[in-house]
């Protein structure tokens, strides 16, 4: 029966596919025959190879998910294949207004004169996957706290779309796009009401008992060192502001001033530098005192030793003339009495062992021992043998997910520049992350009465199956008409459209560090744009590639990204050459990505 309904459900998504292509296609003939070409549009993908792709992705979980699953998932299939098939129809209808409209921008990787192809074609993308999303919730009419977080989620989407499509038309500035996925996450935030703990693997144990610690030694530290220092800085400040009136009066009374603020008439060099050092051995004397005082507190560190305490007691030596001033300074050996940068002794490192030690944490079943703890002789146990951890973040599990939508968002939007890439790198990313929901529900399935943690993983991943089944079909059909040459712009609509959707299905399904071993070229795009993102460089609105028409091959132009570095260590390449050798970078790094998070080795970073 599985394998009978997985049949038919591939063969109504061939049918469907024709069908809505051949009307597209019979559509673009007639409204050609009508007082002139109204539409040259064509998509720049055929049929037969977007077909292939997205009969072999969407049957994929019909065969390798569980018999319960079939049915459920066959409508999600379904309603995906419409998404395709809608999106190649109405492509061709909203290109045409966004012209009339001016909503235009040109393409200038082509040479002159460059073509003039219509922006923000993600809208059409965004508007059929926000319709399907909706018709699907059906599948979870029994569950009413997965269709709060569901709707939430769409919520977030229509939001950050509509920045998007704002961001097309008004041009904002590279600091208003960083900052407006928070505003789209609001819905979502407000709505989670998952869990906010991470799982640690054991090895971590002595990093969290140092981190558990800091906080006991913090306080410690600074009741210890804070306040001798504070009596004795609030001396030295009194001193100094009583040397500095000394110093006045003492030039004054000299005669040096006047109450005019002049030298007086009469006086010669010698009785003017007489008075100078007199006036500056009288302020030193003062500075003296006040500065013992000072130094007297550093004795009650707890790394100041005796020798310093004797050394630091003692006021300074005050010259009573300039002679034994040159004199002092030319026979003095400044190696000779320890100052207060030599090696601290065990204070410190005695009251962290002391703090240390003392601490012991538990929490449920988790014990995080003190370096004090013996451990018998030959015993195995060791890291990474012991239970995970479990940590509960708490209000900065909100925070992190707030990071991560203004992340995910922003690293395609970031990551783009030639025809294909922004629809190019999100229908591979989607499509991983197609694979790793069918592991994970396959892995998690069980029948009859299925533990708690079980239930709620592929529960997670059920959800985020079901929008990335639809984002992955919806994205397809864009991009048969976005492949190069493309035919339109999907423009900062499509990228905000699809950053948003990767941190909605990343945080509602419980696998964000997982998605970020998919982003890892866009990780490395972030890395290098930061200067410029922050100002310390000069940043122009466009960051692409320059064209030489004379090769007809992009080159690099200097700016801060993973496009332009590819440039500059392979050289000039074409455009086509370069689109496919980053899609093969993303394909390379999201399958080095899953390898990682199901290597046996490292589960442990991603339980």
């Amino acid at each position: 029966m599985r394998w009978k309904d997985a049949t038919w459900n591939v063969f109504v998504c061939i049918a469907t596919v024709a069908l809505s292509s051949f009307t597209t296609e019979m559509r673009a003939e007639r409204t050609s025959g009508q007082d002139g070409p109204k539409s040259k549009l064509q998509p720049s993908l055929c049929l037969s190879r977007c077909l292939l792709l997205l009969v072999a992705t969407l049957s994929l979980p019909l065969f390798i998910l569980p018999t319960p699953f079939v049915r459920p998932v066959a409508g999600v299939v379904f309603l995906a294949t419409l998404c395709f098939g809608f999106v190649r129809h109405f492509i061709p209808y909203w290109d045409e207004r966004m012209k009339r409209k001016g909503v235009t921008g040109r393409d200038m990787h082509k040479p002159l004169p460059a073509p003039v192809l219509s922006e923000g074609m993600g809208l059409v993308s965004a508007f059929v996957f926000v319709l399907a999303a909706v018709a699907s919730q059906v599948l979870l009419k029994n569950d009413d706290k997965k269709l709060v977080e569901y709707n939430a989620g769409l919520l977030s989407i229509t939001l950050m779309t509509f920045l998007g499509f704002a961001d097309d038309l008004l041009e904002l500035p590279w600091r208003a796009k960083m900052l407006t996925p928070l505003v789209a996450s609001v819905p979502l935030l407000v709505a989670y009401t998952g869990r906010t703990t991470i799982l640690l693997p054991d090895w971590v144990f002595p990093f969290v008992d140092s981190l558990a610690a800091f906080p006991a030694l913090l306080e410690q530290s600074l009741s210890v060192w804070i306040s001798p220092a504070t009596v004795a800085l609030r001396t030295f400040w009194a001193s100094v502001v009583d040397s500095t009136g000394a110093l006045y009066s003492h030039l004054f009374a000299s005669g040096l001033l006047s109450r005019v603020g002049m030298f007086p008439e009469e006086f010669s060099f010698p009785s003017l530098l007489a008075s100078l050092f007199a006036s500056f051995t009288a302020f030193l004397q003062t500075f003296s005192s006040s500065l013992s005082g000072l130094l007297t507190g550093y004795c009650l560190l707890p790394t100041a030793s005796p020798t310093e305490a004797l050394a630091f007691a003692a006021p300074l030596p005050i010259p009573s003339s300039p002679a034994s001033l040159l004199s002092s300074l030319d026979t003095r050996d400044s190696h000779d009495a320890p100052g207060p940068f030599s090696a601290p002794g065990p204070g410190l490192a005695a009251a962290w062992l002391t703090t240390a030690d003392a601490f012991d944490l538990q929490r449920n079943d988790m014990r995080i021992h003190s370096p004090s703890d013996s451990i018998p002789a030959g015993s195995t146990v060791g890291w990474g043998t012991g239970p995970p951890v479990v940590v509960d973040l708490g209000a900065f599990y909100y925070v992190y997910m707030a990071l991560l939508t203004v992340f995910c968002t922003n690293a395609i939007n970031i990551y783009a520049g030639i025809n294909g890439l922004e629809v190019g790198q999100s229908v591979v990313m989607s499509f991983f992350v197609i694979v790793h929901n069918v592991v994970e529900i396959t892995n998690n399935w069980l029948p009859g009465n299925a533990s708690t943690e079980a239930t709620l993983v592929w529960r997670q991943n059920y959800f985020s199956l079901i929008l990335s089944l639809f984002f992955f079909a919806s994205s397809l059909g864009l991009l048969s008409f976005n492949w190069y040459p493309s035919q339109v712009f999907v423009g900062d609509t499509y990228t905000c459209f699809a950053g948003i959707y990767f941190a909605v299905v990343g945080i509602l399904g419980h696998f964000s560090r997982t998605l970020l071993l998919l982003f890892l070229p866009q990780l490395l795009n972030f890395l290098l744009s930061i200067p410029q993102l922050f100002g310390l460089v000069a940043c122009p609105r466009h960051r692409t590639p320059r064209y030489n028409a004379a090769t007809g091959k992009l080159e690099s132009s200097g700016n801060l990204t993973l496009i332009n570095l590819i440039l500059t260590v392979a050289g000039p390449m074409t455009e086509r050459k370069l689109l496919i050798v980053l899609i093969a970078l993303q394909l390379c790094s999201c399958s080095a990505g899953l390898l990682i998070r199901y290597s046996s080795g490292i589960y442990m970073l991603f339980l």
